[in-house]
């Protein structure tokens, strides 16, 4: 029974450390460090930190592939294991596909803010 809450709990325990845990202007993103293109996690932990603060429309500005991403842990312990590995494709899915529309918008200097990420 108590298992059942072990997802629920980490997103709790994430959203506290985004609480907690100053935020620095510059990006922890290594991918973006490295090569100098955003990828589909940069913007991940200024968005847990809005989520922390319940700003979700901010949050979603900065990645909106966290919030489904939190929600999707919250529920694995109440899945059965065939959508349990379901949900695991789809959220690597939605980051792979989320880098490369990321990439081109940046090549191409476009700024959506969905996509780009926001000053």
């Amino acid at each position: 029974m108590v298992r059942r809450f072990y997802g629920l709990a980490l997103v709790i325990s994430i959203l506290i450390f985004g609480r907690i845990f100053p935020g620095t202007k510059e990006s922890f993103c290594l991918y973006l460090r490295t090569f100098g293109i955003p990828d589909g996690g940069c913007g991940s932990f200024r968005a847990v930190k809005s989520l922390s603060k319940f700003d979700v429309l901010t949050s979603l500005r900065y990645n909106p592939l966290v919030l489904p991403t939190l929600i999707f842990i919250a529920l694995y312990p109440l899945l059965n294991e065939r959508f349990k590995l379901l949900g695991i494709l789809m959220i690597v899915a939605l980051f792979f596909i989320f880098t490369v529309v990321r990439a081109i918008f940046y090549f191409y200097g476009l700024d959506v803010s969905f996509i780009t990420l926001p000053p």
